[in-house]
Parts: C-alpha cells; structure tokens; sequence
C-alpha cells in the first residue's frame, strides 16, 4: 500500500506503486489530521491543499539548502532562507489533480500498559492525499520562479542556491517523516 510507503518516507516508491510515472507527474503528498474524519476531509480536499503544497515545498528547499550551504554566516544563510520564501512564493500551481487517498483512525496512549479505553487519547485521523500535477507544467513553473526570483542576482553564490533550489523542487514532495514516539493503537478502514 502507497501510505505504508509515506509512513516510512520512501517516496520514490509512491510514484510506483500508484503507476504514476516520475518522468510525467510531480508528486505532492499532503496529511490532514483531527479528530472529525468529515472535517479534516472536507478541509485538506478543498481549502488547504495549496497552502500545504507551498509549505511542503519551502521545507524542502530551506531543509536543502542549509545542508548544501557552505557558509557559517548567518546573514547569508538568512538571504538564502529568504531567497527560498520568495521563489516557492512565485510558483504557480496549476493542474493538482487528486490522485489517491488514504485514511488511518490512532490512538495513543496515555499510559505505558493500557488496558481500557480510558487509558488512550481521543483518536485522531490521518488522511493521506497524493495530488499530481504534469511534469512538464510543474518544471516549467518551477523554472520561471526561480528565473524571477533570481533575476537580480548574478553571484556564483546565488547559482549555487538556484541549482539546489531546482533539484530540491523537483523531489516528491511529502510530509516529514510520521509518527510517535508514544504507542499507537491503527485502526485502518
């Protein structure tokens, strides 16, 4: 099953397991979580699937770029922060397409041996969505945002940002790794 696979974070095995291929479709894994299955739906399908897409994509980048960065300055680490904010903030996102979704019902525990109902936390729901966008649209768009974004800056500094900007957008994009340290009870449906 695909969430097995964005539960462990091996996202480059979403694509395949939906037949979806890399080289047609840019991926987008999005995770809504509450405790009204209905609401978190309803919410993650309709009104927050760009806002999760941008910041999916600005983590991705920024996580990017500081492991790329060879600077201890922290002014121009916070340029290239910023820099980052203002190219995911000019990418154009249209033709997400819904995919596939997924849903898990968990509980955790509030005790180390429960053993009544009592002794777990309200259940709280994940669900899981894969939106897609053509490949070629997303790159396109992804290019020009970072043309503009960069229009202004010609350093060898600014191109090294641009390239692990370009290769970080790219990726599949899905949530940090999930999960607890505590003890879940799933529930899948």
């Amino acid at each position: 099953e695909w969430v097995d696979y964005v539960v462990d974070g091996a996202t480059a095995q979403i694509a395949k397991e939906l037949k979806l291929p890399e080289d047609k479709w840019q991926l987008f894994v999005i995770l809504g979580q509450g405790p009204n299955l209905d609401f978190v739906k309803a919410w993650t399908d309709n009104v927050d699937v760009i806002a999760e897409v941008a910041q999916a994509l600005s983590r991705v980048v920024k996580t990017d770029l500081q492991a790329n960065m060879n600077s201890s300055d922290p002014a121009q680490i916070n340029k290239a922060l910023d820099m980052a904010d203002r190219v995911v903030s000019l990418v154009e996102l249209n033709g997400l397409v819904k995919k596939n979704q997924y849903w898990i019902q968990t509980r955790t525990a509030k005790v180390k041996k429960p053993k009544k109902d009592k002794d777990y936390n309200p259940a709280v729901y994940n669900y899981y969505v894969v939106y897609a966008m053509d490949k070629a649209t997303y790159e396109e768009s992804i290019r020009r945002a970072v043309d503009k974004g960069f229009e202004n800056e010609q350093t060898s500094e600014a191109q090294t940002i641009k390239d692990v900007m370009m290769t970080s957008l790219t990726k599949t994009i899905a949530p940090e790794a999930i999960g607890s340290e505590t003890e879940t009870e799933p529930t899948v449906w």
